[in-house]
């Protein structure tokens, strides 16, 4: 853009003739871009351009989204990080914070034994990072108590004779694993229990 002729016969010519003599002088100079003027100035006896980038204005959502994980305001970090996402579904600093949130989210959860909610959460991150730090371990903790949390339900739901609850809690453990034995054992018999139930009160 610096070699379009308006540029060097207009910008550049003014300002070169505005700042004068620079043999000698120390010049900063401001955001500078890819450093076009600072070699101009070098060229023209200036002891020294330093070039000095401004730093690129921060994203109003992706502020607020780190002030809120600061606050481990998890959620509200989410939210302002896929808002951002939507307009800007590249932007670096937003897809690395959101892993870092969703992985501190995730693991949170699971020390508070919140099992659903941290494999819910551990699952969004393996989608778009499966490798991220030990996010594959925690989500196999998690998914091992959630099962056990469904399972051990059952057991107490059946023993209360509460079949419909027993059932829908060994079902929920198939979901998580299909090869777990004993949930699809006790599914069944729960089941033909039940149905055997119903027919004795028609």
């Amino acid at each position: 853009a610096k070699l379009q002729p308006w540029r060097a016969h207009v910008e550049s010519f003014t300002l070169l003739g505005v700042i004068g003599d620079l043999a000698g002088k120390k010049v900063v100079d401001l955001a500078c871009g890819e450093g076009f003027y600072s070699r101009i100035l070098r060229a023209r006896g200036a002891a020294s351009a330093a070039p000095r980038e401004e730093p690129a204005e921060v994203n109003p959502l992706l502020a607020e989204a780190r002030d809120a994980a600061d606050r481990l305001d998890y959620g509200q970090a989410l939210s302002d990080l896929d808002q951002l996402l939507v307009s800007s579904p590249r932007n670096a600093d937003a897809l690395t914070l959101k892993k870092q949130v969703l992985y501190s989210q995730g693991k949170t959860q699971l020390d508070q034994r919140k099992y659903r909610d941290s494999m819910a959460t551990l699952n969004q991150l393996a989608k778009i990072a499966p490798n991220y730090e030990d996010s594959a371990t925690l989500l196999r903790q998690t998914r091992t108590r959630l099962v056990e949390e469904y399972y051990n339900s059952g057991i107490r739901y059946y023993r209360e004779e509460k079949l419909p609850e027993a059932i829908a809690q060994w079902k929920a453990v198939l979901e998580i694993d299909p090869q777990h034995v004993n949930a699809r054992k006790n599914l069944d018999q729960a089941e033909r229990l039940l149905k055997q139930l119903d027919e004795r009160r028609k």
